[in-house]
């Protein structure tokens, strides 16, 4: 469980797919995109709640604000990156918590197989 006092908004261009890396301290790091992607599961949204399940577990992702806009889309998709390992930058950024972080998903991915994402702050 990771309760975060940062917010985070997803907008991408168009022909994009806009997400959120969301990482849960210790080490748990979920992306969080609009559009279907290779090898993520569906997360179901009303409001400012999204609920999937993964490896057998559920999981709830709680938001102050609604989660997607009016287009009436009820549907976002998530990509667990198990056992991921903070760089060192953002060891020293996190201090124990979690965070997140907007961008698109192809940059996100990218960084992750690189070595790992930085915090924007």
């Amino acid at each position: 469980m990771v309760n975060l006092k940062q917010g985070a908004g997803a907008y991408g261009a168009v022909g994009g797919n806009p997400a959120i890396a969301l990482f849960a301290a210790p080490e748990d790091l979920f992306i969080f995109a609009v559009k279907p992607f290779e090898g993520a599961t569906a997360c179901e949204v009303l409001f400012g709640r999204a609920e999937f399940r993964l490896e057998g577990s559920n999981y709830t992702l709680f938001s102050e604000r609604p989660i997607l806009g009016e287009d009436r889309q009820s549907k976002i998709w998530v990509l667990h990156v198990n056992k991921y390992i903070p760089s060192t930058v953002e060891k020293s950024w996190l201090d124990g918590q979690g965070w997140l972080r907007p961008g698109e998903l192809s940059d996100l991915l990218s960084e992750v197989k690189a070595g790992g994402l930085v915090p924007l702050h």
